[in-house]
């Protein structure tokens, strides 16, 4: 079966909840109003275990939810619930996530009008994290542990019998893998205290700084190509000048 079918065999048991839009390589679940009629977390364990499953699967469309245009008090119960959520595979779901903890945002009117971002002003924005602050504060807390995990264990080869190590639960691996440093290091920068104690060795470590030192490079050359080009804009003009 396809993941669509998947998908649509398992909405019979949500009729009407949901619609699909297939778009960009995504199935994109739009609620409808009969989604306040269910048990959002039944309906989330439910959706949340299928993309799980289906995740990253060739020639098939990952699932994902789309909920622009779902109301503030919805949207904040269905992202609390997401945090949650160690296996968190949705794409979208991880991208509004990533846009509620970094402090590093854009917030023109441009952003807002992105299909994919769940909110439609900053004062949408502000008011959810507002009222999900403790979550919010929790799981930054736990980020930033990794965080700081992933340099304890970047020379780690081999593991004692003692040592502590873990894969990365999904949810956070995702996170790494979809930011840079300058994004972690602005949430590490907003985390709560905590002790490197509890700091432990992360399995995938390596996989993760790799990503991260990729995307760093990246940004570094075009900075510098940025800061050459500026510099010989001045050159030319000294020139012309004497």
């Amino acid at each position: 079966m396809t993941n669509r079918e998947r998908l649509e065999e398992l909405l019979k048991k949500y009729p009407n909840v949901v619609t699909i839009e297939e778009k960009d390589g995504l199935l994109r679940l739009k609620p409808a109003e009969e989604i306040h009629n269910i048990n959002i977390g039944e309906f989330l364990d439910d959706v949340y275990m299928l993309e799980a499953e289906l995740a990253n699967k060739e020639n098939n469309n990952n699932i994902t939810l789309d909920l622009k245009t779902l109301d503030t008090a919805t949207l904040e119960e269905v992202i609390k619930a997401s945090l949650h959520r160690q296996d968190l595979s949705d794409p979208l779901m991880m991208l509004n996530i990533i846009n509620l903890i970094k402090i590093y945002n854009t917030l023109n009117d441009n952003f807002f009008k992105s299909e994919n971002v769940y909110f439609d002003s900053a004062e949408e924005l502000l008011d959810v994290r507002l009222d999900l602050q403790e979550e919010l504060e929790d799981f930054i807390q736990k980020l930033s542990i990794y965080f700081i995990s992933l340099f304890k264990s970047y020379n780690k080869v081999v593991y004692t019998p003692t040592d502590q190590h873990i894969k990365l639960p999904k949810i956070y691996k995702t996170i790494f893998l979809m930011s840079d440093f300058l994004t972690l290091s602005g949430i590490f920068a907003s985390s709560k205290p905590f002790s490197t104690s509890e700091c432990i060795y992360i399995e995938d470590a390596i996989e993760c700084i790799y990503s991260l030192e990729q995307k760093s490079l990246i940004g570094y050359n075009l900075f510098s190509n940025m800061i050459e080009g500026l510099e010989n804009d001045n050159s030319r003009n000294d020139n012309k000048v004497q």
